[in-house]
């Protein structure tokens, strides 16, 4: 099992450098072909989408591989921690769902029953914002029982999904400076290490099993 869940996080760490890789690419652009200052203007706006969407791709990837990671192990929901158990029931029972009568209540206990004599396999779509910021990266982190992203990251995730939005809905964001480009860069960067840093203790310490 620690060799699979090895070969996971090693996956993730080649994500990481090439989606770094590409990132600093972009940086060093307009120095390789000597941007005037109007296609300068045009790169750094267009560019602040691309380094969201690497975020973005990053974190789902990390997801998809928690999935496969809980999935891997063929454990009883009951040996699973109590916030995993209840995102993967509630997959299938849908507890928020405001039709929910009797009837559709008491389906709900005849799947918990048939799901808890089965090994848990989580679904491997997932419902996210279209903004993953702060508190949607940790949402996902505490259902997987993930250390959280520690909070001072909010306020410049925050501008860049601003950035990326308005530029999006063609709004008028202003003028996108480079060293706007390079403060994004640098906080996906980091984030994308402290993600992996700590699924990777996760996995090993498998938190996500009932303590």
């Amino acid at each position: 099992m620690m060799k699979y869940f090895s070969e996971l996080i090693e996956g993730l760490r080649e994500s990481v450098e090439m989606r770094r890789s590409s990132m600093n690419s972009i940086l060093t652009l307009p120095l390789r072909y000597r941007l005037k200052e109007s296609d300068l203007d045009v790169f750094l706006m267009s560019s602040v989408p691309t380094v969201y969407a690497t975020w973005e791709g990053f974190f789902v990837s990390v997801v998809h591989v928690l999935i496969k990671a809980v999935n891997h192990c063929n454990a009883g929901v009951r040996e699973l921690n109590l916030s995993l158990a209840t995102y993967y029931l509630d997959q299938y029972c849908a507890f928020e769902n405001p039709k929910n009568g009797l009837e559709n209540k008491m389906k709900h206990v005849s799947t918990i029953f048939e799901k808890s004599s089965l090994p848990v396999e989580i679904k491997k779509s997932f419902d996210k914002s279209s903004n993953i910021n702060l508190k949607e990266t940790n949402k996902f982190l505490q259902i997987f029982c993930v250390r959280l992203i520690d909070d001072s990251y909010a306020h410049k995730l925050h501008k860049l999904l601003k950035f990326r939005n308005k530029i999006a809905h063609g709004e008028d964001v202003g003028a996108v400076k480079i060293e706007d480009l390079n403060d994004f860069v640098k906080l996906v960067n980091n984030l994308m290490d402290d993600v992996l840093h700590n699924v990777d203790d996760c996995l090993r310490e498998r938190r996500f099993y009932n303590s």
